[in-house]
């Protein structure tokens, strides 16, 4: 009974180490940040950093301008 626990666990071992050493779970496509062009410079910048004004966007240096 201890030889198969123990033979369980180099099997185990082997399989992890043959996957890289790490069980990883895929991301979801939502953790992607959306890109958009700044209207003055062009620039991509994701959503996060733009403001919209008049119905354009702006990164973070054009709105400093």
């Amino acid at each position: 009974m201890l030889l198969k626990i123990i033979l369980f666990l180099i099997i185990g071992f082997a399989l992890y180490k043959m996957f890289g050493g790490k069980f990883t779970l895929p991301r979801s496509k939502d953790d992607s940040k959306t890109m958009v062009q700044c209207d003055g410079c062009g620039a991509f910048v994701s959503e996060d950093e733009t403001k919209v004004l008049d119905d354009k966007v702006y990164c973070s240096d054009c709105r400093r301008k």
